[in-house]
């Protein structure tokens, strides 16, 4: 695949006292699913049907799923996954209690070349509104993986303080959006604590299923309130099993 100079990396910078120089976030916020690969397809050839292309997209993903399940290594063209056991053996069983089964992902050579074609482009530095760092489930000590609903979660960003006037209130909180249904937002009702870097909340009683975590204000990193609430979306997705 030749590189396509209008595929552009938007990256915001942003300044910390602790750090010489910036660190630099990738801007964009667009979650690439199944969905929206078939939809991708389908512009391609008009003979596919986008509904058509996601069910053999999703049947092919649970193909890969159960042979990593059954300790099969898997091989896509842009990643290699190896299934690996962690836990001291004591006898010959299998404990679930003491050990654990994990996936490791590894670039494959096309993606690692890819990467000498990638093109930064500045969008920002310092934009204000919210960004999200990082969180941890409290229950679990899952970092940016798992979510225990009814538990705490704390999130750590930047600029993401809850705070709006009368206008937009209800536009702003703490939401958990459903990866495969986008429009079924979850708001968060109970915030134990909060300031400009942090928020602790609870985390509603989700579903299984893989979530994206998305906060909305207006707060602008000092006394004044931003024009219009602006959103973070976390990169990462999290996970209710």
């Amino acid at each position: 695949m030749e590189h396509n100079n209008n595929n552009k990396v938007a990256v915001n910078l942003y300044e910390f006292p602790l750090f010489k120089g910036c660190v630099g976030m990738i801007s964009s916020n667009e979650l690439i699913t199944n969905r929206r690969v078939a939809e991708m397809l389908a512009q391609k050839d008009r003979n596919h049907h986008i509904d058509d292309l996601e069910i053999i997209l999703n049947q092919a993903d649970a193909i890969r799923a159960m042979a990593l399940l059954s300790g099969h290594s898997v091989y896509n063209g842009f990643i290699k996954a190896t299934p690996e056991i962690s836990g001291a053996c004591e006898n010959d069983e299998f404990d679930i209690s003491s050990h654990s089964l994990r996936i490791n992902y590894d670039d494959s050579a096309y993606l690692k070349k890819q990467y000498e074609n990638a093109v930064f482009e500045i969008k920002e530095r310092n934009p204000l509104g919210p960004v999200i760092f990082t969180v941890w489930d409290h229950y679990s000590c899952s970092v940016d993986d798992r979510l225990t609903p009814g538990e705490v979660l704390h999130i750590f960003g930047l600029n993401i303080l809850l705070k709006s006037c009368s206008s937009f209130g209800e536009q702003v909180g703490v939401f958990f959006s459903q990866v495969q249904n986008p429009q079924n937002n979850i708001k968060v009702d109970d915030l134990i604590g909060q300031d400009n870097n942090e928020l602790i909340i609870r985390i509603p009683f989700l579903d299984s299923g893989d979530y994206q975590l998305r906060i909305i204000t207006q707060f602008n990193g000092n006394l004044e309130l931003l024009e219009e609430p602006k959103e973070a979306i976390f990169k990462k997705v999290l996970s209710v099993v």
